[in-house]
């Protein structure tokens, strides 16, 4: 009987063994896995000057935006134009907020948003692509000013720069074409110059508009005369932007309306940000953890290997 009991014995050691360099083998590939989610999602992104200090131009949410139709009218005479760079604005605006949980909204028909969304046909402004400025009237508004060449850029191109210009309004600062080596960012401008940023924004990153090839093959054209990446926010501008709009340890406005007042400080008030119980978001950002209730509102920073959960998991969607 004893033999039969050591092949027994001896069965089970292979199994408890083959278990344990399983595990062992998991584990190994996981906590590389956790490092580089801690430490390359937005590597770089937190020592980029550029992005270090807010837009002059932010407004403190919840944002709402508006339509300026005359100008528009006269910038794209199509109104299958217009009606694309609405929806393309609107799908942007919509794309912030979801990622953010920022009120960004379009006003109600007739009424003035604080944000007024147009376009122009000046040469300063087709030379820049899109401007954000402050509202001489009302320091407290502000006014998006798109090129006249709008329609015909690639759709891509569209779509970028509609995000790009919402972000200065969160508080976003542009980051040079070629500033912040390594740092993918919505707000890295096109170009350098003029006329290498519209080439790559009618390129797109399929080389829509030139091509040493046949246009829309993505490797026809040069890499500097494609559009910068990304073409949406990524979870980097996002964490930047949430931090912009409500400072860490902080309820923004204290209450269930979240954001403050437009312009300046306005609802700003950090109150007592309570933990939170039913907590949705668990995000790394450089060396910490980011926590969000389930509104998205309330938030503060935990080192990395000291948030609860212990590993930092992510549970955000993008």
């Amino acid at each position: 009987m004893r033999p039969r009991y050591g092949r027994v014995l001896s069965r089970l050691d292979r199994i408890v063994a083959r278990f344990w360099v399983a595990a062992l083998a998991f584990s190994l590939l996981c906590v590389p896995a956790r490092v580089q989610a801690q430490t390359s999602s937005c590597s770089g992104y937190a020592g980029c000057s550029a992005l270090s200090q807010p837009s002059n131009t932010k407004l403190q949410g919840p944002i709402s935006y508006s339509f300026n139709d005359t100008a528009l009218a006269a910038a794209f005479p199509a109104q299958a134009d217009r009606d694309d760079f609405k929806a393309r604005i609107r799908n942007a605006a919509n794309d912030w907020a979801q990622k953010t949980g920022i009120s960004i909204t379009e006003a109600p028909s007739g009424q003035a948003g604080n944000v007024t969304i147009t376009a122009s046909s000046d040469s300063h402004i087709r030379d820049v692509d899109g401007e954000v400025s402050i509202d001489p009237a009302n320091s407290n508004r502000r006014i998006i000013t798109y090129s006249s060449e709008f329609s015909a850029w690639s759709a891509v191109g569209r779509d970028r720069m509609s995000s790009h210009e919402i972000g200065h309004i969160i508080g976003l600062r542009d980051v040079p074409s070629d500033g912040c080596p390594g740092v993918e960012t919505v707000m890295r401008q096109n170009g350098p110059g003029s006329t290498l940023s519209e080439i790559q924004l009618r390129n797109g990153y399929t080389c829509e508009a030139s091509s040493n090839t046949t246009v829309g093959d993505p490797n026809g054209c040069a890499a500097d005369n494609k559009l910068m990446q990304p073409m949406r926010p990524n979870p980097c501008d996002t964490a930047k932007a949430k931090e912009l709009q409500c400072p860490t340890g902080t309820n923004c406005g204290g209450g269930d309306e979240g954001g403050g007042g437009t312009g300046g400080d306005g609802g700003s008030d950090p109150g007592e940000c309570h933990w939170v119980y039913t907590c949705t978001q668990f995000c790394y950002y450089e060396d910490h953890c980011t926590v969000y209730d389930e509104c998205g509102d309330c938030y503060w920073y935990e080192s990395w290997y000291n948030c609860d959960p212990p590993d930092c998991t992510s549970d955000c969607v993008y």
